[in-house]
This record gives structure tokens, sequence and C-alpha cells, in this order.
């Protein structure tokens, strides 16, 4: 199953500024309660979350937010990827023998 995420192109110059541009200090910092979630829906009630997480400031260590994908089905977690440093682009998560996929591409 294959569906297209697109985000407009405000919205995905604001992602690529915080996963790509090293905060200098922690009000510059995407912070760990934030978070951008975008939920594509599959049939037979699954769903995946593609997110960028923030981070908890610390000094002299890189402070760039993660990535990740979380694969639900009927609200429950049944699998994810491995935290990572890209949005845009192609997400493949697997279950029971099936493969989901959502390509998140910019307007």
């Amino acid at each position: 199953m294959t569906k297209e995420l697109v985000i407009d192109k405000e919205k995905a110059a604001y992602i690529r500024g915080i996963l790509y541009c090293e905060p200098k200090t922690e009000e510059d910092c995407f912070g760990e309660d934030d978070a951008i979630v975008y939920t594509v829906e599959f049939e037979d009630g699954y769903e995946m979350d593609i997110k960028v997480c923030g981070v908890q400031f610390r000094e002299g260590e890189s402070n760039l937010p993660w990535t990740e994908a979380v694969l639900f089905r009927n609200g429950q977690e049944v699998c994810c990827s491995e935290p990572d440093d890209v949005f845009f682009g192609e997400w493949i998560l697997s279950c029971k023998g099936k493969e989901f996929v959502a390509f998140v591409k910019e307007a």
C-alpha cells in the first residue's frame, strides 16, 4: 500500500530549517516537548505517523531533532522505524506480511 503526503512549501521550509540548522541557544532549539506529526491513513485501520521529534538542549552537543515513522492499527502501535534525520522521501514499514509506504514530498 502506497500513499503520498504533500507538505506545503512554507511548512517544508520550516521542517528543513529545524532539521539541518544547528541551534546556537536553547531558545532556538526544537525542544524535547516539541513535535511535528503527520498521519497517513491506509486501509484496514492502519495509520502511519511521520514525525519530527525535538531534543533536550545540551551545550556543546548536536541539538538537531530526529525523525521517525510509527505504524498503528486501530490505535495500537505495531512497528516503527529507526530514528533518522531525513523527513522527506520514502518511509516503509511492514506488518504481518504487508508493506506500508508513505512518500513525503513538498508541494
